[in-house]
């Protein structure tokens, strides 16, 4: 009979060593193999190891590790439970950390947490351990827990740069942006070369209006990065934002040369030639735009307007109403055709439309809108607090409805901005308050709370029944003795004059009109006088050489405005709360509006059924202002013989 190969004990032993030194010579090679990243030669090499013991600890926990590298979460999550279970008292922190890891990446966030806490229990400056806990609590929303983290990180090691950066990222979140500011420019100082830190500078410096460091930023980032398209993107929103728009349709252009199918570029490049008046291009852009995502509601929202500004209101409020199908809480779209139906005279559908205005302010009651639907008779005894919204132009218009709400014997308080308290005051019945009062202090005093230019909608108004459309302010005697001895005996025909608005007014560069160009086409024999309280540097150069009178210094509110107007014979202005002033008062009024005029003034008439006394004048579709200054000189001309 063939004898057994171990024999004896010796033997025995021998053979064990010698495989024992095989299994060490193959972890060792297995581990040199991972260390190399070479990863599947590793794995083979560990599998081969469990084939003589599949309970080896290195092993196993090795494999984990490959598998998560791998992006095998199961695989992993079995190599790792396995090991825990074989091995309870194995309490490494690198293997806690990284059994964490795969954990938050298979979604037990909260077995997870537990994880992280044991790694730092075992080693408290395991500095990975504490950045990947922030890192699961930031996207768990335990903001405040995640920046204690993260610090816990840096007081450790200060050259930390992932966890600088998130707190950069925390703290801008909360809006803290002096702090994030702080954490991304330390990280720079650290490693001027980490480009989402420039980025992330540029987003802050641009949302607290630091404009020229946010374009800095932008431009270091392509120092670093010249192809990213994202980067030229924002640059040309910046410069668009700025005005400059000839360097906006730099950046968008090279945007389109990296990568044709950006369809937002094309889109805002669009706008950017709309704001050029380069109607053709922006259609062009806009229709490409949609030729590469036929689903973006902003690209259809942009073509409503372009058609907007060429009158074509029925393609307008077609491509409206296509980007309102694709997103029926689209507001700004909802709005700019509730704009275009005031326009053109659909008051009963616009009305309605218009409750969608982005700027409409905040109702402080339970009820909402409940007041919408009520009849007349229901707001008697009532207490109405009318909230102030959008220009004083909109308080001096629509301010009338305050005193319709008081002959239904509402009991109604306005509030208004601080320069129109004393000229509103002659609204019988109204009681007023300034606007920026803390109103949420009052805001149980009343029984409904109402916005201002809600109140058409309230009562239905139509061209029928707008409500004191000859005058409904007046300005006190005293007042107006006061301008009559300032401006002294009356030698010649007076024409109050209003040639811009409010700078800021998104609309300003189309109502607003050049002041020499104006001055130098009316005629001589007139006294001019200039009805505006404030006055460009610009402008005042031309008042004296064209003879025109400025008073601006004496006017401290719209009494004083409303004093200078009655003692004209009549006032030309822009549309500016000038005009709603002069009509508010019954005051002759020439009101020189653009081609494309804001809703109120309507279209294809010279009248205005808002104010009897207001004759209107348009600027031609060329969008030129001669021809309607020529007229202007001849209307005068006709006053000036009826005068003498």
């Amino acid at each position: 009979m063939k004898k057994n190969k171990f024999h004896d004990k010796s033997t025995l032993i021998n053979a064990l060593v010698t495989k024992d030194i095989e299994i060490r010579n193959k972890k060792d090679l297995a581990t040199l193999n991972f260390e190399l990243q070479l990863f599947k030669n590793s794995e083979i090499l560990f599998e081969e190891i469990l084939t003589y013991n599949n309970k080896d600890l290195e092993a196993i926990y090795y494999l984990g590790l490959i598998a998560a590298l791998n992006n095998d979460l199961i695989a992993s999550l079995n190599y790792y439970s396995t090991l825990r279970e074989l091995y309870p008292n194995f309490c490494n922190p690198v293997f806690f950390n990284n059994y964490a890891n795969v954990l938050k990446q298979s979604g037990d966030y909260t077995k997870a947490l537990e994880y992280y806490n044991n790694t730092i229990a075992l080693d408290s400056c395991f500095t990975d351990a504490y950045f990947n806990r922030g890192l699961l609590l930031y996207e768990l929303g335990q903001t405040d827990e995640a920046v204690s983290s993260f610090e816990n990180v840096l007081f450790i090691d200060l050259k930390y740069s992932e966890a600088l950066f998130y707190l950069g990222i925390i703290f801008k979140e909360k809006k803290h942006h002096i702090k994030s500011i702080n954490y991304f420019k330390n990280l720079i100082n650290l490693d001027s070369n980490f480009k989402d830190a420039y980025f992330e500078l540029a987003l802050i410096s641009q949302e607290i209006n630091r404009l020229e460091d946010s374009i800095c930023y932008y431009n270091k980032l392509i120092e670093l990065d010249p192809l990213n398209y994202q980067v030229f993107y924002n640059l040309g929103n910046l410069y668009f934002v700025l005005l400059k728009y000839e360097d906006s349709l730099i950046n968008y252009d090279y945007v389109i040369s990296l990568n044709i199918d950006f369809a937002d570029a094309f889109s805002n490049k669009g706008n950017v030639l709309m704001a050029l008046k380069q109607w053709d291009n922006a259609l062009h852009c806009y229709e490409t735009a949609i030729s590469i995502d036929n689903l973006n509601k902003v690209y259809y929202f942009n073509l409503g307007n372009l058609y907007q500004e060429f009158m074509f209101f029925d393609k307008s409020l077609l491509y409206y109403d296509k980007a309102i199908s694709l997103d029926s809480n689209y507001h700004e779209a909802i709005f700019n055709k509730s704009l275009v139906l005031l326009l053109t005279g659909n008051f009963e559908l616009g009305w309605n439309l218009f409750e969608h205005r982005p700027y409409r302010p905040t109702l402080y009651n339970k009820q909402n809108d409940q007041y919408i639907s009520f009849q007349p008779e229901y707001f008697n005894n009532k207490k109405i607090f009318i909230i102030s919204e959008q220009g004083l132009g909109d308080t001096i218009q629509f301010c009338r409805y305050a005193n319709l709400l008081q002959q239904l014997g509402a009991k109604v308080t306005l509030e208004v901005d601080l320069s129109l308290i004393n000229l509103l005051k002659n609204l019988s019945g109204v009681d007023f308050i300034a606007k920026g009062h803390d109103i949420h202090t009052l805001k149980d005093s009343y029984d409904y709370h109402i916005p201002l230019l809600s109140l058409p909608l309230l009562f239905k108004t139509n061209f029928q029944n707008i409500p004191f459309n000859t005058s409904y302010l007046t300005v006190s005697y005293d007042k107006k003795l006061y301008w009559s001895d300032l401006l002294g005996a009356k030698a010649k025909f007076r024409v109050g004059i209003a040639w811009s608005g409010n700078a800021g007014h998104k609309n300003d560069t189309n109502r607003s009109i050049d002041l020499e160009q104006f001055i130098c086409r009316l005629p001589r024999d007139f006294d001019y006088i200039s009805i505006q309280k404030d006055i460009k540097l610009t402008d005042k150069k031309f008042l004296q050489p064209y003879g025109v009178q400025d008073f601006s210094s004496y006017i401290n509110d719209f009494t004083d405005t409303a004093a200078l107007c009655e003692l004209m014979d009549i006032i030309i202005t822009v549309d500016t709360s000038v005009a709603h002033l002069a009509g508010s008062m019954g005051l002759n009024t020439f009101l020189v509006v653009p081609f494309i005029p804001d809703w109120r003034w309507l279209l294809d008439r010279d009248d205005s059924p808002w104010y009897k006394s207001i004759r209107i004048y348009r600027q031609n579709k060329e969008r030129r202002w001669e021809s309607v200054f020529d007229k202007i000189s001849e209307d005068l001309k006709k006053l000036s013989s009826l005068f003498h």
